[in-house]
């Protein structure tokens, strides 16, 4: 008579991360599109800061809801990625799109073309103002950032656009 842990192993469909021993094939840099929109160039010219990680992270990322190849991705190694990762960098690229590309399979089209299911807000929603930054020092009023952009993040119970704080008024009866 067989273990039982062998007749689970028979019924269950097998481990893809079991087979894997090799680290993460690299995947080879394919051409920068030369009509890149403004939110990824703006990526591309970011110098490195304290999370270099994040910023390549966030740059693979960009650049998979944008719909650009794997080979593009890669293409795109900015200044934090090659200082953080050097000789590895095709292979750490490789390893975000792993984590990324499976919710965003619509390559050659942004996720809003795309319809994809994962877009992000600042693809469909109304553009983001800049808010003015005062110097410091300065006695003018700092504005604050529209609280409609939060609204995604934070859930706050009875608050609708329309009232004047995010807080249900308490009833007097």
């Amino acid at each position: 008579m067989s273990d039982s842990r062998d007749q689970l192993d028979a019924l269950l469909p097998p481990d893809p991360g079991a087979s894997r021993t090799e680290p993460t094939p690299a995947i080879p840099a394919g051409a920068v599109p030369g009509d890149l929109p403004k939110h990824l160039r703006d990526r591309l010219d970011e110098a490195p800061g304290a999370d270099r990680s994040a910023q390549t992270a966030a740059l693979v990322a960009a650049a998979v809801e944008w719909g650009l190849d794997d080979g593009q991705v890669v293409a795109l190694a900015h200044r934090p990625t090659r200082e953080k990762y050097g000789k590895r960098v095709e292979r750490e690229t490789a390893r975000l799109l792993g984590k990324f590309r499976p919710a965003h399979q619509h390559i050659g089209q942004p996720c809003d073309r795309a319809g994809c299911p994962n877009t992000p807000r600042w693809m469909t929603g109304p553009p983001a103002e800049p808010v003015p930054i005062r110097s410091a020092g300065s006695k003018e009023r700092q504005e604050a950032a529209p609280v409609d952009l939060l609204l995604d993040s934070v859930m706050v119970p009875g608050w609708t656009p329309s009232t004047s704080h995010p807080w249900p008024t308490p009833s007097l009866a």
